[in-house]
């Protein structure tokens, strides 16, 4: 993990669990807190600048994460309802949060309670997400919406991808040792020669 100077992280007792995994980096001035539940962020995720994540309810943030500067994913909110007892003193609800894998969050956005957001989706900058997001598309606005649905696309982009990478390793691997093999046989040769000499 890379965490940056300025970053609060905190799980609370008895019951608050805060769970980081590996190569996740976490930038200046976050606040990631485990209060009366579990905080998750699996592996290889990215906080940016200023992040605050925490509340009541759990959070599970999947594989290879990010988000951009200043996002809120808060997983309670104040009781309205009862509008004799003023709101920052009475009851707390809560809603579990579920942030897939590759899931982008663009920066000055609110993920609130008991939303889950799919894996792959991609959520605009300043968008408010009251409503859970489905996997592979595009959802931005105050609430936010999916105003794009290419999950065939998305997920054949990402296979030619993958594709392409184990192609290209193969390549290079094949490149490296045809150059590497005169060499190996000079070597060699070399290798028999100082040894008759040396008889």
């Amino acid at each position: 993990c890379c965490i940056e100077p300025y970053c609060y992280l905190k799980s609370e007792k008895p019951n608050g669990i805060l769970e980081i995994g590996n190569g996740v980096v976490i930038k200046r001035f976050s606040h990631i807190s485990a209060k009366e539940s579990k905080v998750e962020i699996k592996n290889s995720g990215y906080i940016g600048y200023n992040n605050w994540i925490g509340g009541r309810g759990s959070i599970t943030i999947g594989q290879n994460f990010m988000s951009g500067m200043n996002v809120v994913v808060i997983s309670s909110n104040h009781d309205y309802y009862n509008i004799v007892t003023p709101y920052h003193t009475g009851e707390e609800t809560r809603g579990n949060i579920h942030i897939g894998s590759s899931v982008w969050i663009g920066a000055n956005s609110v993920i609130l309670p008991g939303v889950s957001v799919g894996d792959g989706s991609v959520i605009g900058s300043g968008s408010i997400v009251a409503q859970d997001i489905p996997s592979n598309v595009l959802a931005a606005g105050n609430p936010a919406e999916v105003s794009k649905i290419e999950p065939k696309e998305h997920s054949v982009y990402v296979s030619e991808q993958m594709k392409t990478s184990y192609q290209d390793s193969r390549e290079l691997i094949g490149l490296v040792l045809w150059l590497l093999l005169p060499s190996v046989l000079l070597l060699a040769g070399l290798g028999v020669w100082i040894a008759r000499r040396s008889y």
